[in-house]
């Protein structure tokens, strides 16, 4: 019904009155354009009649041009963009094709204005945005109420560190629609306080942490000190077989040169288990130690030969013999 009244009585009894007001323009590229737009919502084309009307605007903000856009607006429905735009026109004064054309500017804005409403809104943070159909309409707290059309209107509100809140109202023409709602902050986890005088530290150092190479480094160790066990435990049975050789020989009444090689080589075998041994337990130990400090946070390991007094050596291990 609305685009009826739109087409049928605003449209075309102001198509008839445009005609001289075009004629008296003084920029002939504005009354090219509206010319156009006239023609289009003759056709019915709104859409296209309101771009041409608004690019007329565009060039002098003349009171005609957005006229035009307002009356272009109201056949589409567009209630709040036309009631701000024939208020425009209605205001601009004194001017002549708004004063021949004022009747029916008039009509079309009373027409309007059954269509459209006043939202309030009010509450709490200060600063939060209003959002109605995408577009930010308002900021809180409103200076005026927010003109919205009739109906249902869904709004937003907003604001950084809250949590937003949505409502649904019925806004309607003749009365005032006001909805109070206050946003509520997002939990933010609090800083430790510390006594007067006392500052905290916070250690931003990164954290190592345990990676598969260091997972595997610690195997290899448990894996070299049960080796190195095993090898000190070998080189004690070769030590018994090389003392028994070498006794069995002893308490012979000839001497036996193959029992007596069989006793060297077992002790040769021996002194090789304990040095193979020492030293695959001295890798695992290092090598675990290496790979717990390091997972707990501590310190590089540092590992060196240290020479002791006379003819030895210790091995050294995060500072430590």
């Amino acid at each position: 019904m609305w685009r009826l009244v739109a087409t049928g009585v605003v449209a075309v009894s102001l198509i008839d009155s445009i005609a001289g007001g075009v004629a008296r323009a003084s920029d002939p590229a504005e009354d090219q354009l509206i010319k156009s737009g006239v023609e289009s919502r003759r056709r019915q084309d709104d859409a296209g009649a309101l771009a041409l009307f608004q690019k007329a605007y565009e060039l002098h903000h003349s009171p005609r041009a957005v006229a035009q856009m307002g009356l272009a607006e109201f056949a589409l429905g567009r209630w709040v963009e036309a009631e701000l735009h024939l208020l425009e026109a209605g205001a601009a004064s004194p001017d002549p094709w708004i004063e021949k054309n004022q009747a029916v500017v008039r009509d079309a804005l009373a027409r309007v204005q059954e269509h459209v409403g006043d939202l309030d809104v009010i509450g709490q943070p200060e600063g939060a945005e209003i959002v109605i159909e995408g577009r930010v309409r308002g900021r809180l707290p409103l200076g005026k109420p927010i003109r919205v059309p009739v109906g249902e209107c869904h709004f937003e509100v907003r604001a950084p560190g809250h949590a937003p809140l949505g409502r649904t109202v019925q806004i309607s023409a003749d009365r005032l629609t006001r909805e109070s709602l206050n946003l509520t902050p997002l939990l933010v986890p609090a800083a430790p306080s510390a006594p007067p005088g006392v500052s905290i530290a916070r250690d931003t150092a990164p954290r190592p942490r345990e990676d598969g190479s260091r997972s595997g480094l610690r195997l290899a160790s448990l894996v070299a000190g049960a080796l190195g066990v095993a090898s000190v435990g070998a080189g004690i049975i070769f030590g018994l077989e090389a003392r028994s050789a070498g006794t069995t020989n002893s308490a012979a009444s000839m001497f036996d040169q193959d029992a007596d090689a069989r006793g060297h080589q077992y002790e040769t075998l021996q002194y090789v288990g304990y040095g193979a041994g020492a030293a695959l337990i001295a890798a695992g130990v290092v090598g675990y130690w290496y790979t717990s400090n390091r997972s707990s946070g501590g310190s590089d390991a540092r590992v060196a030969i240290a020479p002791l007094p006379g003819a030895g050596a210790a091995l050294r291990v995060g500072g430590r013999f």
